[in-house]
């Protein structure tokens, strides 16, 4: 039981990777890996103001989280945009987007080092026993986040002017170009939240697993496999998809060893993407992001 419960806990990691990943996949037009080291600089930035500044929790990671979404914006202004503008089509943007977070990663690991980091010790790791199930209270924080992550963005893409230009770019970039809206803003929307996201989730796990420069990526798998599973224009079927890989990954803890996590999560990325490319609610993935 402590594994399914482990599974559903860790799960509200992958739902705030889903999100980052599926506004990036719509918003930009194209899976941009560089994210995958903005996963790792939201905890680091944190780790700098915090543990190296000693500034409060409450100012490092507001700060964090603008410095993740400026950089994502100047990503978008300074390197993609122009090469769209090229002509460029998704495949080179893709294969850029790798260049870029290969510097990236070598980058944190120069300033950082390749040992672990710790955010903070002792009371965010402290737990609750619950019905002899073990809870750990930043477990319980990452889900409120989780949560409120999710009202948030779907309150955002529904109810607002931009939110609703940036769903009809997701939907057909050409005909929203032809009805007015700008596209480079939209885009520069899309990669401020998603980035925003990607700090938000990398500063949760740091707090729960702490920080090494080679995190980004694995949390950037996981995230991908939620867009897809649950579909990259669903916020309700990312949250689903969310808990089946914390439970399946967990629960194959269990049974067959923690080695087989990432060959579980692929496992379920190729099930989806032979027989379900649109995920449990959303449209077919491969339209998203060609």
């Amino acid at each position: 039981m402590q594994f399914i419960i482990n599974g559903i806990l860790a799960s509200a990691s992958f739902v705030l990777a889903g999100l980052a990943c599926a506004i990036i996949i719509r918003g930009i037009g194209f899976f941009n890996l560089a994210l995958g080291a903005i996963f790792t600089l939201g905890g680091y930035f944190v780790f700098s103001l915090h543990v190296k500044l000693l500034l409060p929790l409450w100012i490092a990671v507001p700060i964090a989280i603008s410095l993740c979404a400026v950089l994502g914006m100047l990503f978008e202004a300074m390197l993609f945009s122009p090469l769209r503008a090229k002509q460029a089509g998704p495949s080179v943007l893709l294969l850029v987007s790798i260049g870029l977070y290969i510097i990236l990663y070598g980058l944190i690991e120069l300033i950082y080092g390749p040992q672990v980091e710790m955010i903070v010790a002792g009371g965010p790791r402290s737990s609750l026993q619950i019905l002899g199930i073990r809870i750990t209270t930043i477990q319980l924080v990452t889900w409120a986040v989780a949560i409120a992550a999710c009202v948030s963005l779907s309150c955002f893409l529904k109810l607002t002017k931009g939110g609703v230009a940036l769903r009809a770019v997701a939907t057909d970039s050409e005909l929203a170009a032809m009805s007015g809206i700008e596209l480079p803003r939209i885009r520069m929307y899309a990669s401020a939240i998603g980035c925003s996201l990607a700090a938000i989730c990398g500063f949760m796990i740091g707090m729960d697993s702490d920080l090494s420069p080679n995190m980004g990526m694995r949390i950037l798998f996981g995230g991908l496999v939620v867009a897809i599973a649950g579909g990259v224009d669903s916020v309700f079927g990312i949250v689903l998809a969310a808990f089946l890989l914390g439970i399946a990954q967990h629960v194959g803890v269990w049974k067959i060893g923690s080695q087989w996590q990432d060959t579980i999560a692929f496992a379920i990325l190729l099930i989806f993407l032979l027989f379900r490319p649109q995920g449990f609610f959303g449209k077919n993935f491969k339209k998203a992001i060609l």
